[in-house]
């Protein structure tokens, strides 16, 4: 290559460069440390509502847990009681429980009303949530609960046993259903 091209290149890289100006180069940087940071998930929870009982149930504080005490069942008869089971949520959240007895022998099954029961009755369409089945076994599954949504539940006992008196608590524990795409993978 001639020396008087090799003075043009020159000359006209260093016009170029200074026409375009310092800054416009970029570049990969790389690190051996990590960068933290919080991430935050929403808090999910549901609560019982105080809920009414028929004249032998006694019981039915709000909150976590859901407690009654059945007084005379008799054989072939059942008790009710009807509360109301809310997520106190911002988001949606999938509501399970669990249900416990100090007696064996005792039978639940729970459905729901579209709308709140009145006087034992529901005027909207029922839903069963759960058939007759022994208290304890199995898991109670509510289904999905949209934020600040309810459900108007009916708890109906009955038992095998000629006369029981029982305690019964009912427990809810509610997850998040949020969901999302995995993003570090590039």
């Amino acid at each position: 290559m001639p020396a008087w091209l090799v003075v043009v290149l020159m000359v006209g890289s260093v016009l170029l460069g200074s026409a375009i100006g310092p800054g416009v180069s970029a570049a990969w940087t790389s690190s051996t440390t990590a960068t933290t940071g919080t991430l935050t998930f929403a808090s999910v929870s549901a609560s019982f509502g105080a809920g009414t009982n028929d004249a032998n149930v006694s019981g039915g504080a709000g909150g976590t847990s859901y407690a009654v005490t059945i007084t005379a069942l008799l054989l072939t008869g059942n008790a009710n009681t009807y509360t109301t089971l809310t997520n106190t949520s911002t988001v949606s959240a999938s509501l399970t429980g669990a249900m416990s007895a100090n007696l064996p022998g005792l039978y639940v099954a729970i459905d729901r009303c579209s709308v709140a029961w009145a006087s034992g009755a529901c005027s909207g369409s029922t839903t069963s949530i759960l058939t007759s089945t022994a208290v304890g076994t199995p898991a109670v599954s509510y289904g999905t609960v949209a934020a600040g949504g309810s459900l108007f539940l009916r708890y109906r006992y009955t038992t095998l046993l000629a006369t029981v008196t029982a305690t019964v608590t009912a427990t809810v524990t509610a997850a998040s259903t949020a969901t999302g795409t995995n993003r570090t993978a590039g």
